[in-house]
């Protein structure tokens, strides 16, 4: 009879065992993530399980092994931006203080889903570099639309990049998509500055343009004023010639002959008040070569801003993707 309540109570123990086995828990746990790949990133979550109060004098932990996986995850539970790509388990001891105490640990493998990303970041930021680079094949001429046009690509991208920024927890170190928004920035800028650059080019050759059709026009209407006031025949030979030194600051180039004016013929290095052939051949070389290099500076940063921009691509998918 004793016999038989001890196996009995034996028993009972074994079945309660059981029933905490089988318990079901909810837990929330914190992960902590390394972002620096953001949103190329692949995360270990891990979770650990350890007895408070006994010591493995009284309790050790194992995964069961069969069959079936000690960890099964539901085919239908899905998290809006990761995928869980599997899970790896372990067990083990770990020294205390009070003794030695037994835990189990398992790691959930998440890979992020670049869906949202593409559609949200990188597709319009490349787009506004395209539409950036298009600006460079806008007459120089049109600033207002060549500028605005820069303007608004890298105010677009400057909001974009905060509204990403502002759903991602703040970290102190550089992520993947700010090196990528922050390249995309600085491409348009680099457009403002080379377009800054061929404007003063445009500039300055219509500037020096302007001045030497000024001094044309000028030299023009002298001699027209000469031609309308031709010197009288009562005039000596002296008083004839002053007024013309007095405009000239050259006596040599006029000749009297028979009491008659006459226009003496420009030599080569001859200059007058008005500038002379040379001086306007100068100015016009001096046009036709900053409006050239500035058309020159606009023609290869059409071909090299397109391809740098590729490059980049290149280099940073293959970098953080492939």
């Amino acid at each position: 009879m004793a016999n038989q309540s001890t196996f009995t109570s034996i028993f009972s123990w074994q079945v309660f065992i059981q029933s905490l086995r089988q318990i079901r828990m909810s837990l929330t746990l914190t992960c902590y993530m390394n972002l620096s790949k953001f949103p190329f990133d692949q995360q270990d979550c891990g979770m650990k399980i350890m007895s408070y109060a006994h010591r493995t004098d009284k309790i050790m932990l194992h995964w069961l092994t069969g069959e079936n996986e000690p960890v099964e995850i539901e085919p239908k539970v899905s998290l809006p931006q990761y995928a869980v790509t599997g899970s790896t388990v372990a067990d083990g001891v770990e020294q205390y203080i009070p003794g030695n105490f037994s835990y189990l640990t398992v790691d959930f493998h998440l890979e992020r889903l670049l869906g949202f990303y593409l559609l949200g970041a990188f597709i319009p930021s490349s787009g506004l570099v395209v539409v950036a680079w298009l600006s460079l094949w806008i007459d120089p001429v049109a600033s207002p639309a060549r500028v605005m046009l820069a303007i608004s690509t890298l105010l677009a991208l400057i909001t974009q990049s905060n509204l990403l920024k502002s759903g991602l927890p703040k970290v102190a170190y550089i992520t993947a998509i700010d090196i990528w928004l922050t390249v995309c920035q600085l491409l348009v800028y680099v457009i403002l500055l080379e377009y800054g650059l061929v404007y003063v080019l445009y500039t300055t050759g219509g500037m020096t343009s302007n001045k030497r059709c000024t001094d044309r026009n000028l030299d023009k209407n002298m001699q027209m004023d000469i031609t309308r006031c031709p010197a009288s025949s009562k005039m000596t030979s002296f008083e004839r010639a002053e007024p013309q030194t007095t405009l000239t600051n050259n006596p040599k180039r006029f000749m009297y002959t028979d009491g008659i004016m006459e226009r003496a013929p420009e030599s080569g290095m001859f200059q007058t008040q008005y500038g002379s052939r040379r001086e306007k051949k100068i100015s016009l070389t001096e046009t036709s070569a900053y409006i050239g290099f500035g058309k020159r500076v606009d023609k290869v940063c059409k071909v090299t801003f397109l391809g740098i921009f590729i490059i980049f691509a290149i280099i940073y998918w293959k970098t953080y993707y492939f």
